[in-house]
Parts: C-alpha cells; structure tokens; sequence
C-alpha cells in the first residue's frame, strides 16, 4: 500500500513547523484512514475487525501509473489509499456481511506421506512428521444478502482454520475463493491427520481441526438487493431471494413467473427469442434499473406484485404490452415507447414527469384492449408527461381512459395528449383533472361519463374533430380556467350533468357552439367567454345552446365576442329551457380580457372587471330547491353509498305509484349511474332495462347510454353493448351515429362482436338495406313478426338471443327460396327486455335488435 509522503508539514520544537516525508509521513495517512473506517463502521454498527479494515483499504486504492494496470504489484502494494472511497464503500447502497460456515466436502489428496510443518499457527512444533494425510475440503458459501452484483469477499484470518497446500502451518490461515457471484462463492482449504514426529512419538491428531470442524469467517462488501430497494425504494418491503440481469430473453410463447417475495432487477433488455408474445408475471417485485427494451414481453404485475423504475428511465415496450394489477412506481421522467399499458381494478399506478408514446399503435394490443390504449382502471396519479403517436398512422390509438371505482381518487395533472381517438376518456369513477392540454382528436377532447369531477381547471381543447369536452351525466364541482377553441363542433357539450362552480372559462372559434346545454343540466358558468363560435352557420350570432324544460344555465357575466347584447335570443338558441341567467358584461371595455385567437391563444385578466356587487359563483341556479336536492344526495353518496342507494329506491318506487304515465326524473338516472359506480352491474342491468319502457325519448336515450358504457367498461359484454348501440343509432344518438361508438367498441372489445361465437361469418350491424332485416312491432307484447326479404335461395338460420349472450330460441334453420320471409318470435315466457334477433344467411351474419316490454 502507498499513501501520500512528500513535503508533509508539521510542527516541530520551539515552535517552528518544518516539512518531512517518506514513511514516517504516508504511514499516518494510511492510519488516519482506518481511524476514519473504524469511527464509520461504529456509527453504522458494522462491528468491523481489523481484518475488515485493512481489506476495506485494500480493496478501494487506487490503481497508479506505475503499477502498469495490475492490482498488485510489488513496489506499490495494492495501490494508493484513497479515503473517500474507503468510506463510500462501507456506506448505502452497499452492505456488509460478515458470515461463517463450518465443514464442507472432504477428500483425501494424500496418504501416508512426509512432510514438514512450520511452526507459526496451532501447537504443532516445526519438524518433519510422517505417516500423515491431507484432506482437501470444498465447499459453497451462500449470502444472506442477494447482491446485484459479485462482491467483494476476503477471510477474517482470526476466526478461519485451514492451511494451505505449499506451506501449511504458516502464519496466517489459507482459504482459496473462486467464482464470486452475486449469490455466493467457492472456497477451497487443506487440513491434516498427522502420524508421529521425527522422535518417533505417536501424534495421530488432525491439524489444525478435522474436516468437519473447518470453519471460515468472511466479510461481503457490496450492492445488495435489498440495500438497492432501501436505498432508491425506500418505501419497499423486504425480499427472501432475487436475480440481478442484464440483457436476456424468454423463449417465445413461455411464462415466467417472479413468485411473491422474490425480486428481479433488470438494466438491460428482455426479449423473447421467437414470434409468439412471451410473458412475465410479477408476483413478488421487478426492479427496471437502466434503460429496458422488453421486446414482446407481456408483462403482467400480479396482485401483490411490484414495478419499480429508476428516475429516468425508459422502458421500450415495441411489441409488448403492460397489465398492472399490483402496484407500479414509474419514478421522475419515465418513458415509456411503444405498446399498451393497462392498469386492472385494485392496481395503484404513480407516474411523475412521465413521456408515454404509443407509436404505431395498430401493431400492439391486450387480449382485450387493443390498439394502444393507456387504460386505468386502478387509482393513478399521473403528474405531468406527453401522451402522443410517434409514427405509424395517427389517431389509432385509443388516448388515456380512467375507469371504475377502483379509480377513485385518482389525479391527472399536466397531460399532453396529441392525436388520439378520445384524448380522456372517464367512466363511472371519480377524479380530478388538472393542467390537460387534448389536440387533434378525432372525437372528443375529453369525455366524461357518469363520474364526479372534483375539479377540471387549466385545460386546453383545442382542434378536436368533434368536442371540446363532452359531460354525460357527470358532476363537477369546480370548473375554472378553462379554453376550448376551434373544435371541430362544440367547445362545451353537457346533458344530465352539473357544474357547480365556474369561472374565467373560454369556448371561442368553435365550428358550431361555445356551449350546449341538454335536458337535465344544471351548469353554473358565469363570468366567461363565450364569443366568436359559429352557431348554426357562419352568419350566426348564437353562441350558446339551450334545450329542455329541466335545464338550467347561468352564462351571466360573459363575453360574447361582440357589444351590445340585447337579448337572450342573440346568444342562444334554445327549446323550452328551463332558466337562463345571461346578463352580459355592460361592455367589452369592462371586459378586459377575451377569447383571443387560435387553440394557444387567449389572454387572461390581471384585472377582471365584474358588475357591482357580484362575485364568481353568487347566482343561483333556478329552481334551487332540485339542485340542492342532487348535491345533497351525491354528499351522501359519497358518505354512505350503499344507504344513499336505498334512499333512491325508496324515492324511485314512490314516484311509480304516483305517476299515471311512465317518466323519467333525476334520482331515476342518478340511482342507475350509482349502481354502475358501485359496479352492481346484474342490479344495475334489471333497473335500467325497466326503465327503457318509459315514454319520454331523451330520457331513454339517456339510459341507453348509461348501460352502453356499463356493458363497454364495466362488463365487457359485446353483445349488451351492441345491442344498446343498435337501440342508439335508431334513436340517432351522436355518438352512434357518428362512428365514435362503433371505435369503443373495436377498442374495448375487440374487432367481432363476441354473438360471432354462435356462429360463422362476420357481424354487420346495419344491415337492413342488404336483406331488409326488420321486426313489428317493436317494441312488442309477447308477440313481434321478424320479416326479412332474400335476394336468392340460401341457408337461412335465425336465432334470438338476451342481452347476456344467451340463445332464447330458435325460429328457423332451412334453406329458402329467393322473396319475402315471416318467422314469429312469442316472448311470453321471458322477462322484459332487449332481445337480438340473429340472422346467418350463407357466410354473412345480420342482427336486429328488439325491445320486450310486457
């Protein structure tokens, strides 16, 4: 070992201080040094022995130009000694172990042979002994720590017996140790049976101990697992075994499991070997150290299980995909390139910074959401990042889709989504989105079903091809800071939905309306700016939409993008609205800020100018009494849910008696969405199918709706939904009619409707112009004739199935001649309801749905 010793000062007699050097000077260094390992060592309670010292200084000098590359040399030892990687070392992320092992495998190497022994070690004097034997004992050392990488490892020579092979008996005891690894390491030793000595006196005793008495004491210094996990996860828990890897595959087509209390850490890539998706399941935990590539790995996290990546990180899905039912930790600046995310009931998801790409995304898929969807179904927490498509073909990616009571609580903060089908899509949960920025969509920006909203501030829409933000029976609580501009139709589209507090929003340069309020919408969004949209058409002064004897909106306060405003009729165009507050600014001078230009543009206030006396959110909606009412009961909701629940029955089941006729009202939506949120999916099924048999057009629509996503993301039942989709076109609902549903359909469940599983050939949905597939009446009580009209001889099979997949019957199976058809479907022995009529005529499959009211 070399230290420092040249020009050292020090002080010296009659005060004077004077410079020296050679060993005398270096010598203190290196002493210094073990004081400063020693004093470490206590702190962290190590227990370090002298042994441990010196090799901790052995093992972290440094390597100098003299020493020509090697570790050892004899004129420069092991290197120069270096303090602070001597105190690096026995610090976090590395661990100390100090074990012991006794005995292994021995095998007699000699016999009967003369030697000599040195006197050194043990009571055996030096001289030459015969009649002796050497045994060589082997064996293998297994760490209680599991390292991410070999260790370092050396003897305690107090506390070790064995000798060696060349020179037995000499000062220090002798252990060979090969093929250190991340798990453990080999060890190799010689003891002795010894007959008599030179005097000819009997000795016949082993030396130093037997073969099963051999006993190495060694220290371990490095990286663990666990002390990794401690150390960049602290919040972690511990491990009983793990695996450290680099780049490796997984043969194609074969599952590998990380069983529970297990751990891998991989900093290379992970790829299958053939053409077939291999699979990962994660039921203890999986650390992604450095940069990962998981080629066409489906990687699932178990429940129970854990994913866990460094900051930084990026994780290459290309033909992969990844299930999160446990928990996953995507740590500061995650990337994830490519592939499918998919986040399952119970999974809790945290990404901070994160930057998802799903690029090309018709190549990837799950077994049950294709094409690129980032779907949470879990609670995420999602802070900041860019969701977007780099390459392949635009706007084939589904978006981000928050879903589920398992979903509750979570928050989606500083999202760039770019060029996706939905760019937000929320279901049946409960959230808060904040800093959202949703462009170049091909439907909605954001689209919200029946979930509450906590909050939805500092959003941009802009340029969707269809709304900026569309609410379906949602409720939000504060809506503030917000632009929608130039979206392809409505900035603001709300049926059945409440805003409770609203303020400085902007829904300018839309191609149709800045706001469209619908049939049981309670919207407070004062104090905004409403200017610039093109109404019906481009010479239209109207900005804002107001339909239905149940709504009510107040739009007081705004800006309407021009001065004066005279009348309600200038800004609305409404049916029967329930109430309007639309009192204007009293000028755009008063006004200062508008709606600006272009998606990013817009400027906000530093000094807004508000009429006398009024305050952001001071008008109530009229009347307040049914507001009140849905805000309390959504409060107790919250509280109490299955209580809240019974409560509407209640309230449900009084307004049946009353009621001469069969309407719809609020607590009837309300009770059906609540059913939903709870995921009380059979329960929610029954209500909502009952109250299809109501009379009032918009409400139905409404219900249809509710069960259309329930069956889309809560059930996933195919033939439920395409049936509800059926019933919604016919009542020309936008969603079907524009295509946007038929796109949930194919992403949440798959390409064919799962009624092909009764038979062969393709699922058409509108197939009435093609064989005039038609039923009446319809609805229909028991008794509905299906008529339909050949265009040549073929086999014709026609089935009926529920809503639940199930054949109720089967009306014919024949092959007929080219004309008109009549077969008579009797549902008098089955439950109200809807029914498919199913049609396969040769290789081609038609379907009509029909409504069972009894």
């Amino acid at each position: 070992m070399v230290a420092p010793g040249i020009n050292y000062y020090t002080t010296s007699r009659n005060n004077a201080v004077r410079s020296f050097g050679g060993t005398s000077a270096a010598a203190p260094v290196v002493s210094g040094v073990a004081g400063l390992i020693l004093s470490q060592s206590k702190d962290l309670e190590l227990n370090l022995s002298n042994d441990d010292i010196r090799n901790v200084i052995r093992f972290t000098a440094d390597t100098v130009d003299g020493m020509g590359g090697q570790n050892f040399t004899d004129e420069y030892g092991y290197g120069r000694v270096n303090a602070y990687e001597a105190l690096k070392f026995i610090s976090e992320p590395n661990v100390v172990e100090r074990g012991s092992v006794t005995g292994g495998s021995s095998t007699m190497s000699m016999n009967n042979h003369t030697r000599t022994f040195y006197r050194g070690m043990g009571l055996l004097a030096t001289g030459e002994y015969y009649n002796n034997k050497q045994y060589e004992v082997t064996g293998y050392v297994s760490f209680n720590e599991y390292f991410t990488e070999p260790p370092a490892v050396w003897i305690r020579d107090n506390d070790s017996n064995g000798w060696s092979n060349d020179s037995p008996n000499m000062q220090t005891p002798w252990f060979e140790i090969t093929n250190i690894t991340e798990t453990g390491f080999n060890y190799r030793t010689y003891v002795y049976h010894i007959g008599s000595n030179s005097a000819g006196q009997s000795i016949n005793a082993y030396h130093p101990v037997s073969p099963s008495n051999v006993t190495i004491e060694y220290t371990a210094i490095g990286p663990s697992i666990q002390s990794f996990l401690d150390y960049h996860f602290p919040h972690t828990t511990n491990v009983e075994t793990g695996v450290y890897l680099g780049s490796t595959t997984i043969a194609s087509g074969v599952t590998v499991t990380i069983p529970e209390n297990n751990i891998m850490v991989i900093d290379g890539s992970l790829s299958r070997t053939g053409s077939t998706n291999a699979h990962l399941i994660v039921e203890g935990k999986l650390i992604v150290d450095q940069g990962t590539e998981l080629d066409g790995i489906r990687l699932t996290i178990a429940p129970g299980g854990e994913l866990h990546t460094r900051a930084g990180v990026t994780m290459d899905m290309r033909r992969g995909s990844i299930i999160v039912e446990g928990v996953a930790d995507f740590s500061d600046g995650f990337t994830m390139q490519r592939g499918s995310l998919l986040v399952q009931p119970g999974a809790l998801v945290t990404m901070v910074s994160p930057y998802l790409e799903v690029a090309k995304a018709q190549d990837f898929g799950l077994s049950a959401t294709p094409s690129g969807i980032i779907h949470f179904q879990g609670k995420v927490t999602l802070n900041g990042g860019l969701a977007t498509v780099e390459g392949g073909a635009p706007n084939r990616w589904q978006g981000i889709v928050v879903s589920g009571e398992d979903a509750n609580g979570s928050l989606i903060h500083g999202l760039t989504v770019e060029q996706a089908q939905f760019g937000l899509f929320v279901s049946d949960t409960h959230i808060a989105l904040q800093n959202i920025v949703v462009e170049a969509a091909t439907f909605d920006g954001v689209l919200i079903e029946n979930s509450q909203i906590d909050e939805i501030s500092s959003v941009l829409l802009a340029e969707n091809t269809r709304h900026g933000i569309q609410g379906n029976q949602a409720y939000i609580e504060y809506f503030f800071n917000n632009r929608f501009f130039e979206n392809a139709n409505h900035g603001i589209k709300l049926e059945n939905t409440d805003i409770i507090n609203s303020f400085l929003n902007r829904s300018c340069a839309n191609q149709r309306f800045g706001i469209v309020a619908n049939s049981g919408t309670y919207a407070a969004l004062s104090h905004g700016a409403y200017g610039m949209n093109e109404g019906f058409s481009s010479s239209d002064s109207y900005q804002i939409s107001v339909n239905g004897d149940s709504t009510f909106v107040d739009v007081s306060d705004s800006w309407w993008g021009f001065y004066p405003v005279t009348s309600l009729n200038e800004i609305a165009v409404y049916g029967d609205p329930g109430f309007v507050s639309w009192q204007p600014v009293e000028s755009e001078s008063n006004h200062e800020w508008q709606c600006g230009s272009g998606g990013g543009g817009g400027i906000y206030p530093d000094n807004l100018m508000l009429l006398p006396g009024s305050t952001p959110g001071d008008r109530l909606l009229a009347p307040s009494g049914v507001r009140t009412d849905r805000q309390r009961w959504l409060a107790y909701f919250n509280e109490n849910p299955d209580a809240a629940i019974q409560l509407l029955y209640e309230v449900v089941d009084q307004q049946r008696l009353n009621s001469a006729g069969n309407e719809g009202s609020w607590e009837q939506l309300s009770l059906l969405g609540a059913l939903i949120r709870k995921q009380r999916f059979h329960q929610a099924e029954a209500f909502g199918l009952s109250l299809l048999q109501t009379t009032d057009d918009v409400f139905k629509t409404a219900v249809m709706r509710r069960l259309f996503f329930m069956y889309l993301t809560g059930t996933s039942n195919a033939q439920g939904a395409q049936a509800m989709y059926e019933q919604l076109r016919q009542a020309g609902d936008e969603g079907a009619s524009d295509g946007s549903f038929a796109v949930l359909m194919q992403n949440f469940l798959g390409s064919e409707s799962s009624l092909s599983q009764h038979g062969s050939g393709s699922e058409q949905i509108d197939s009435a112009l093609q064989v005039d597939l038609q039923n009446y009446p319809n609805p229909f009580n028991p008794i509905s004739q299906i008529q339909y009209t050949l265009p040549a001889e073929a086999q014709v099979r026609i089935d009926v199935f529920n809503v639940m997949g199930q054949r109720v019957a089967t009306l014919v199976n024949d092959r007929l001649r080219a004309g008109v058809h009549t077969a008579t479907f009797d549902g008098s022995r089955l439950a109200s309801g809807l029914y498919i009529a199913r049609m396969q005529l040769n290789n081609q499959v038609y379907t009509r749905t029909m409504m069972l009211v009894k």
